[in-house]
């Protein structure tokens, strides 16, 4: 039946290839793919003697491997397509990603856990970059660059502050320390130095365009008021009450530590972006660009749904006499003021609603099932991030095989502590707040 099809016309090897593939399946595929290789190789340069093997062995691997994947992706059951959707094996065989209790994970990659362990591993733990296409784009103000630059003039107007004395750079050690009333520059030393941290940025991005540099900064530079009008106005406000109002630090490392359900302690590393103690109360800013606030009933939920976890991390991570309160600090000048800050006390019991994605996110980190989110977890959307992925030329996304068989996966029975641990992470976006409902797993 191939060779009807094959025999009709001269056909380059990997027609052939194809054409077995579609009418005989992977089985017919098999003996083609390996002289398709080939052909497509024939011109290339051989592998270097040292390396002890030759275009045939490769590519008898390359050509068995592809046949394997496609097998495993036409049975019906999705358990074979396991070692195609992220599981990377027990953290006792892998050493390559550090243990989440010997070595404590940053809160941020947690959250990015949560938000797709696809990704998290092979940008975070294998650090695999997408080539970037010089013709694809032209140049324009990233989020991540624009959030960067504001972040770098909040930190270095802070730390010139302290004149000749050097800032602390752990949390621990600015809580011993008195407060630095910060010294904010006049409008056009703002503007210079606003202007030599975004030719330093885009200089790492590769990106020497004048033009491109003005244009960030005209875009930065009312975040950078905005921030300095918030931190300024909560200065003075209680300067009489208590001159030793100010900051304490800025980009200061510390731990926090949660016990999780089973008893076992989780430690988790963050960066407060700044820290201030302003009259009685101790408070620790993550500042945001974005043009999103959270309300108080939608940053709850997004806790308990492992997300936006910073302040949690940092309330966790204070032991102090006075009150300790963790924000999340919106910079983009069209927020409201009446939401430029969404606040979590420590001695909120909305505080402790990290731990719903801890385990979980422990539980999938040792038995290394970093599966692709190609849905939201109702099986029904698409995961929202996916359109922004850095790594999506390395994901399933958009087969819609893949994405059915995963949905299978999380919605079938969880036998066995790797599946259980996918279940488990699966299901941390369903949560709701204490009170709240929970969305049904369809």
């Amino acid at each position: 039946e191939i060779g009807a099809f094959c025999d009709t016309a001269p056909r380059p090897l990997d027609e052939h290839a194809v054409i077995a593939g579609l009418v005989a399946g992977p089985g017919g595929l098999a003996e083609r793919l390996e002289p398709a290789l080939a052909e497509a190789f024939h011109e290339g340069d051989p592998p270097p003697p040292s390396s002890g093997c030759s275009h045939g062995d490769g590519l008898a691997r390359a050509a068995a491997a592809r046949v394997k994947v496609l097998q495993a992706f036409e049975a019906r059951d999705p358990k074979k397509l396991l070692p195609f959707l992220g599981w990377l094996g027990p953290q006792d065989r892998s050493p390559l990603r550090p243990d989440p209790i010997e070595e404590p994970l940053f809160v941020t990659r947690i959250e990015d856990a949560v938000d797709c362990t696809w990704r998290l591993a092979l940008s975070r733990i294998l650090r695999i970059e997408e080539a970037p296409d010089p013709l694809e784009r032209l140049p324009g103000i990233e989020p991540r660059i624009l959030g960067s630059l504001v972040h770098e003039v909040l930190e270095r107007i802070a730390r010139a502050s302290w004149g000749a004395s050097e800032p602390p750079e752990d949390l621990q050690e600015a809580l011993a320390c008195d407060p630095v009333i910060t010294r904010w520059p006049g409008a056009r030393a703002l503007e210079r130095l606003t202007g030599e941290i975004a030719q330093e940025l885009l200089a790492r991005e590769g990106i020497h365009e004048p033009g491109l540099c003005r244009l960030i900064c005209h875009v930065a530079l009312p975040y950078i008021r905005r921030g300095q009008a918030i931190l300024t106005e909560e200065t003075e406000r209680y300067a009489g009450e208590d001159a030793k109002s100010g900051c304490i630090g800025v980009e200061l490392l510390g731990e926090a530590t949660a016990v999780l359900p089973d008893g076992e302690t989780l430690r988790v590393r963050f960066k407060a972006d700044r820290v201030d103690r302003i009259g009685d109360r101790l408070i620790l800013s993550d500042f945001k660009t974005g043009r999103t606030a959270l309300g108080e009933a939608e940053f709850k939920r997004k806790l308990v749904q492992g997300k936006n976890l910073q302040p949690s991390a940092y309330v966790h991570g204070v032991e102090s006499e006075g009150k300790v309160r963790a924000r999340l600090l919106y910079l983009h000048p069209e927020v409201d003021e009446d939401r430029q800050a969404a606040i979590l006390k420590k001695e909120s019991s909305s505080a402790d609603d990290w731990r719903n994605a801890l385990a979980p996110v422990r539980d999938a980190w040792r038995e290394g099932t970093f599966f692709p989110r190609l849905t939201d977890p109702t099986g029904e959307r698409s995961h929202d991030p996916c359109r922004f992925c850095p790594v999506s030329s390395a994901c399933l996304l958009g087969d819609s095989s893949a994405r059915a068989r995963l949905v299978e996966l999380a919605q079938g029975e969880r036998e066995g502590p790797d599946l259980r641990a996918f279940g488990a992470l699966w299901d941390v976006p369903l949560a709701r707040p204490a009170g709240g409902k929970r969305e049904a797993r369809s």
